[in-house]
């Protein structure tokens, strides 16, 4: 797998909306089937889970490999975060995890968290 974009930033209670594309062997990933995100932020003083059952629209994904976060009203402290993000959908009921800190063959995402 393999995401273009593997840091960015965001500002909290802004607007400020990220996007990146995930693909697995150069092939864009189809999320359109995907019903629930499940996105953990973990830095070495806080964690915030952001669960699309619970918050709504906040992470989508299209059929061209684009996940989109709209994450900034929800995390409340910075802090300089790993991500991990489990996606669900008909075939992968348990969840599938697409990014993870923990390597291997997962890609890495950081968020870095500003005060607004």
């Amino acid at each position: 797998m393999h995401v273009d974009s593997l840091t960015e930033t965001i500002y909290i209670d802004r607007d400020n909306i990220f996007k990146i594309t995930v693909k697995f062997d150069n092939v864009l990933v189809d999320f359109t089937d995907t019903n629930r995100y499940l996105l953990t932020l973990t830095d070495d003083d806080a964690q915030f889970t952001i669960d699309t059952d619970v918050d709504g629209s906040v992470i989508t994904g299209d059929d061209q490999g684009v996940l989109t976060f709209d994450i900034s009203q929800l995390v409340t402290e910075t802090g300089f975060y790993s991500a991990k993000l489990v996606i669900f959908d008909p075939t992968n009921t348990d969840g599938l995890v697409i990014i993870s800190p923990c390597g291997g063959n997962y890609p890495k995402l950081s968020v870095n968290v500003c005060g607004n």
